[in-house]
């Protein structure tokens, strides 16, 4: 019998993908705890404004929520520009 890993929805890691990796995204339950740590849950137009006042570039998913790539939220905190292979503004998102 084979043993499968299940990855729970609501377990996210906040730590950033190794730097060869594809650019995984930063989902919105994530943004919604960075844009509000404590307290209420914030709503999509909540973090959309945080995102915009922060300069975080994001897309709309599927469910009616944001994300972004740790390109974007890192290049938003200016710790560094893209690599090297992904200097289109397409790949930052």
């Amino acid at each position: 019998m084979k043993t499968v890993a299940v990855r729970h929805r609501t377990a996210i890691s906040l730590t950033p993908p190794k730097p060869n990796a594809w650019l995984p995204h930063v989902p919105f339950s994530a943004l919604q705890r960075l844009c509000r740590p404590a307290g209420l849950v914030p709503r999509v137009s909540t973090v959309c404004r945080w995102a915009d006042r922060e300069e975080i570039r994001y897309k709309y998913d599927a469910q009616g929520g944001i994300w972004a790539t740790w390109v974007a939220l890192n290049a938003a905190l200016g710790l560094g520009g893209a690599a090297p292979e992904m200097e289109r503004e397409e790949d930052l998102i």
